[in-house]
């Protein structure tokens, strides 16, 4: 057993109660996972994947151009993501993980009453499995929030 899985049975053990029912989604820049955690199961829902433009030339008047062009496009998968939110309306509690600049930038995006709603946990997208995923909920649900 792991030292973090150890903690976080000690700290649910302490608590005397089960992680609450929430829809949680990572968020990068490239893509959006959504899942639903109810009765202690993590059950995938969807996934949202969007398409980024490649490389180009640097420098001069086209490096600040396609960098607005790549922020539109980042503009628009916050968009897509905020539109199955919406979809969602059994969803009491919302839980975004994700690399902070991101998550920051997406929940700025929000309407209000889905961000009255909703968490932030920053983590490494790329190292996740079900584990990982459990302490960062519990560590986010149950701690106060800095954002």
């Amino acid at each position: 057993m792991k030292s973090y899985e150890y903690k976080e049975q000690l700290r649910l053990k302490k608590r005397k109660t089960k992680l609450p029912d929430v829809s949680l989604i990572i968020v990068d820049s490239r893509s959006g996972r959504i899942f639903d955690f109810k009765d202690d199961n993590l059950n995938y829902k969807k996934e949202i994947i969007s398409s980024f433009p490649g490389r180009v030339k640097s420098g001069g008047w086209s490096q600040m151009k396609i960098e607005r062009h790549i922020k539109v496009h980042l503009f628009w998968h916050f968009k897509k993501i905020e539109k199955e939110m919406g979809k969602d309306r059994s969803a009491k509690k919302w839980l975004i993980l994700g690399p902070d600049t991101v998550i920051r930038l997406f929940f700025s995006k929000l309407p209000q009453n889905l961000q009255q709603i909703t968490k932030l946990k920053n983590i490494n997208p790329k190292n996740q499995n079900t584990e990982t995923l459990r302490v960062a909920m519990s560590e986010a649900l149950y701690e106060k929030s800095d954002y």
